[in-house]
């Protein structure tokens, strides 16, 4: 599993869903470029080689915002980012991805309640035994190293299973916390499960 994420795992096996929501976070674009990563994805906190994720990244370059969409199939598949999405700083996202059998799954994202993706992808996905909430410092831009965005928090107002038109969290001793941004953030607020299944993730402080 990546060094650069904070937000929750559950570690259940044969888990085939999941979604979360939150608000693009702002960030203060007054350093060097720097990037900021939020997802739901499945098999990510595995060793299997069966990943799924979706989720919206944001960007610092030359002292400009940029934020986009992105979905990923496979550990070996690129992230793939959909520039026809709209999407900006405060929007809320909720997104979903889905096993749909061994050579299919699905991603679902909705902007401001209006949904803006639902695809497949075909490829041969095993056992995805993980389903993550994460924020992630992505290690690059366009191929160069950036730093972990300057942001305030990242709060997951819905985190687990999707059952129809709720979101079912996960047993208390199946979900498990994950700091390892390195000293930069500290997950708070840790509400998961609760009946939204709602957390926070917070930057605490700045890169050397």
């Amino acid at each position: 599993r990546s060094t650069a994420w904070a937000g929750w795992s559950n570690a259940v096996p044969a888990r085939h869903a999941v979604r979360g929501a939150w608000v693009v976070p702002r960030l203060s674009c007054s350093g060097a470029e720097s990037t900021v990563s939020v997802w739901v994805g499945l098999g990510g906190n595995a060793t299997a080689d069966d990943l799924i994720q979706v989720g919206t990244e944001s960007a610092c370059t030359a002292g400009v915002e940029h934020v986009w969409v992105w979905s990923q199939h496979g550990p070996r598949g690129r992230s793939r980012p959909y520039a026809n999405i709209a999407v900006k700083a405060g929007d809320r996202v909720v997104a979903e991805v889905s096993r749909e059998g061994s050579h299919r799954s699905a991603a679902r994202v909705e902007i401001n309640g209006v949904t803006q993706l639902r695809g497949g992808f075909d490829g041969h996905i095993g056992s995805t035994t993980t389903s993550e909430c994460i924020v992630e410092h992505p290690s690059s831009f366009d191929g160069q190293a950036t730093g972990l965005a300057e942001f305030h928090s990242v709060r997951f107002s819905e985190c687990g299973v999707p059952d129809g038109a709720k979101v079912r969290s996960a047993r208390p001793e199946s979900w498990g916390a994950i700091e390892q941004f390195d000293g930069n953030t500290r997950l708070t607020d840790s509400g998961l499960p609760g009946r939204l299944g709602a957390f926070t993730v917070r930057r605490l402080s700045t890169d050397p």
